[in-house]
């Protein structure tokens, strides 16, 4: 090769490594969607239909508005159609992978004037939760003690979440249950900051109307670790 090309080769080689070093690296935020129900367990009944397809017609909404906004983001769907999922496996698949957020979406037939939607974090005992641990990053923790682990980055997160759904409950047309902390089974085991969402539905489409409230508060959320 004649030395004029080596030097342009060169040249090119270097402003390229210069710009990458100078570029700053944005952070990737991993989102989790868990979506109640799998081809074995149909979940509960709701208006001729079953809660594992609500779910998961919500859990793929919800994911396509918020990439669509938020392009260092990357959400998850825990399952497929006609996928069987094991005890434990969503615990051990957002354990590996250290996501920013899961969340369990359940749903129910409501019988109530409006729909309703609660959130439910994982709680196994309302005092020793919060007692300090002292375990190292090798320590075998049981199952149920996991989310000790992410406790204080937790309750900032949650309680983002709470204020913000209450808002946006004040100005649509659905009811807020509020925030109950109890050991939630879709939970247990999860190291990372986790919660549940639970809407009760009049009718099989009436989902639709906890896509922007949901999505809305998730963006915030993004917002506010991007910085």
């Amino acid at each position: 090769m004649p030395l004029k090309y080596s030097v342009i080769l060169l040249f090119f080689f270097v402003e390229y490594v210069s710009n990458s070093l100078c570029t700053p690296i944005q952070k990737k935020i991993t989102i989790m969607l868990d979506p109640a129900g799998d081809a074995a367990h149909p979940g509960r009944s709701i208006d001729g239909t079953f809660e594992r397809g609500i779910t998961l017609q919500y859990a793929e909404q919800l994911k396509k508005m918020i990439e669509l906004h938020n392009s260092q983001v990357r959400v998850i769907i825990t399952r497929t159609p006609g996928e069987t999922i094991e005890p434990l496996q969503n615990a051990q698949f957002a354990n590996r992978l250290t996501v920013d957020l899961f969340i369990h979406i359940s749903c129910f037939h409501e019988n109530e004037a409006l729909p309703t939607i609660a959130l439910y974090s994982f709680m196994w005992h309302p005092v020793t939760d919060s007692w300090q641990q002292t375990t190292s990053s090798l320590s075998f923790i049981p199952y149920q003690y996991a989310h000790r682990s992410s406790l204080k980055k937790r309750e900032p997160i949650i309680s983002h979440f709470n204020k913000s759904i209450s808002e946006n409950a004040g100005n649509a047309s659905f009811t807020y249950k509020g925030l109950c902390a109890l050991p939630f089974k879709p939970l247990i085991g999860i190291t990372q900051v986790a919660f549940g969402i639970e809407l009760g539905l009049r009718s099989q489409h009436e989902w639709k109307l906890f896509l922007e409230p949901l999505c809305s508060t998730i963006n915030n959320f993004i917002a506010s670790i991007s910085v």
